[in-house]
């Protein structure tokens, strides 16, 4: 009989009296330390991500390929603000010439829509492009030999300071 108390014992301390569980709601008990691991998984992403970024830089080649870019009509450019340049090399710009302030680069947030569509204007060389041109304070332009403008600028009186197969410097 001792058997059968001691086991009537046991059932009624596992029986919950209290809370969710007492009502038959299968609540699994809070665990100490849950919480923790789950911060370390997080805290585990994050310094895994942080090593394969700081990995990368380290590993990355710092040189810019400057093939496509203007490099030797840098020296052609005049410091302080007037220039129109072609929205590509932006970028580009703003790094390595940054004593002259760009038109318009690739960050395309801070340019819409009015520079924007001055930028398409003046480089497509449309009707009103040299009003444009005059509302901006554009005294220089660094384009393509490609773009229209580079062709119909030197035929409204645009003085050519620059020229090889990247880029055109223009100047009034």
């Amino acid at each position: 009989m001792s058997h059968l108390g001691s086991h009537d014992e046991r059932e009624e301390r596992a029986t919950p009296t209290e809370g969710p569980r007492a009502a038959g709601d299968p609540v699994a008990p809070k665990r100490r330390g849950a919480r923790r691991r789950e911060g370390f998984g997080r805290a585990g992403v994050i310094a895994a991500s942080v090593v394969a970024l700081a990995l990368a830089v380290v590993l990355a080649d710092a040189r810019v390929d400057d093939a496509r870019y203007p490099r030797a009509a840098l020296a052609a450019l005049p410091s302080g603000a007037g220039l129109f340049n072609q929205y590509d090399w932006g970028g580009y710009l703003i790094e390595f010439a940054p004593s002259t302030p760009v038109f318009i680069d690739g960050r395309l947030f801070p340019f819409v829509p009015d520079v924007l569509e001055d930028y398409r204007a003046i480089v497509s060389a449309r009707p009103g492009w040299e009003d444009v041109v005059a509302r901006r304070g554009v005294r220089t332009m660094l384009v393509r030999p490609t773009d229209p403008i580079a062709t119909r600028a030197p035929l409204r009186g645009w003085r050519t300071i620059y020229q090889d197969a990247i880029a055109v410097v223009l100047t009034k």
